[in-house]
């Protein structure tokens, strides 16, 4: 029998519970449990917490393990190779294609054609559809081959690889890559032309930056105030992100700003590859948060072409992995993941064991 003053409680999702008082009335209680879940890393040793950070989001898996395992070289001077970061940035481009398609077809297209769901959608718009499915199905390839899985990958290690694709693996993976690219031109090109809702957003966009680049793996935050009034209190948050390895992230998200692929066209169009830069017709900055399909679609074009120049550049060798030197220390790292930046943030005692960590994913700034 139930007492009185009892509640139920009904945890339906990270961080909102149903709460049942007493009169069997619902009630929505919030719990901030991101914090309580890096309260679970303490005392966890450097070369547990990156496939433990890995598991925090399924979309995000591999963006999450690769800003860990950044964070922890930044923490004892690790220095990886030209070819540990090719590769890394190669399943950053397949996890993105991943990420983007299953927002634009499973979430953004129902809401932009007015049909009730991707079933709906599917009816109308069966070729659209058929590109989807052929385009999740290479991001999978990519990130697969890499690390060993499509999702929560095995091979990636601090300092590099456990293990490397071969040459034919690779040369099969680019034949894929120039056969579906149309496909990824038309897919954008079909966003495009879909009718949206006339919006403008007043914001600060922050997104990496990095010459001559389009950056997802590295480079330095970068911020583009659109149609804002210049105000100290932005003027000062702005310059604190030129100290991005001393950012106090609890800070940095309490104020307004927005990350993601709206954030990266903005301050990167101009880096895009041939065909992405072709595909965006409208001139940035892109200030309708309606053209965020739009933004997804055209990095999709530049993931394929960015992963094909990298394929086309890479010699695979056989590379020791460095020796790591456990010290006490702070590390820090911020990649773009598909929905925007991503920061990790360590420290360690002497025996690599986890004093403290703060990881501020895009959801929480957005």
């Amino acid at each position: 029998m139930k007492e009185k003053n009892s509640e139920q409680k009904l945890p339906i999702t990270k961080n909102i519970n149903l709460v049942m008082d007493s009169e069997e009335k619902l009630h929505i209680e919030e719990k901030e449990i991101v914090k309580n879940l890096q309260e679970t890393f303490k005392g966890k040793t450097y070369e547990e917490i990156p496939q433990k950070t890995s598991r925090l989001c399924g979309l995000c898996s591999f963006s999450n393990l690769i800003a860990s395992l950044s964070a922890i070289e930044n923490a004892f001077k690790i220095k990886v190779s030209k070819q540990t970061k090719s590769l890394r940035e190669l399943i950053l481009l397949g996890s993105t294609i991943k990420s983007h398609i299953f927002d634009l077809y499973f979430k953004m297209l129902p809401t932009l054609t007015e049909d009730e769901d991707i079933f709906e959608s599917g009816k109308k718009n069966k070729k659209e559809v058929e590109k989807a499915f052929k385009l999740q199905k290479l991001g999978n390839e990519i990130v697969e081959l890499l690390s060993g899985r499509k999702i929560h990958g095995m091979t990636l290690v601090v300092g590099g690889f456990s293990k490397l694709p071969t040459e034919e693996m690779l040369k099969a993976l680019l034949k894929k890559l120039s056969e579906i690219k149309q496909e990824a031109i038309t897919c954008a090109k079909y966003f495009s032309k879909l009718k949206i809702p006339k919006l403008e957003i007043k914001t600060i966009f922050l997104a990496l930056e990095k010459q001559n680049d389009y950056p997802l793996l590295e480079g330095k935050l970068g911020s583009l105030r659109c149609q804002l009034e210049k105000t100290k209190e932005n003027e000062k948050f702005v310059k604190s992100l030129l100290k991005q390895g001393s950012l106090n992230l609890e800070e940095l998200k309490k104020n307004s700003y927005l990350v993601g692929s709206l954030a990266r066209i903005n301050l990167n169009y101009k880096r895009l590859t041939f065909n992405a830069r072709k595909c965006l017709k409208i001139k940035p900055p892109l200030v309708n948060p309606y053209h965020l399909a739009l933004a997804k679609s055209i990095e999709i074009v530049y993931c394929i072409e960015r992963a094909a120049k990298i394929i086309e550049g890479l010699k695979i060798k056989e590379e020791e992995l460095p020796k790591i030197k456990v010290r006490a220390g702070e590390g820090f790292s911020v990649i773009e993941s598909p929905q925007g930046l991503l920061f990790h943030k360590y420290k360690f005692d002497k025996k690599g064991k986890a004093l403290k960590v703060e990881i501020l994913n895009p959801t929480e700034q957005n």
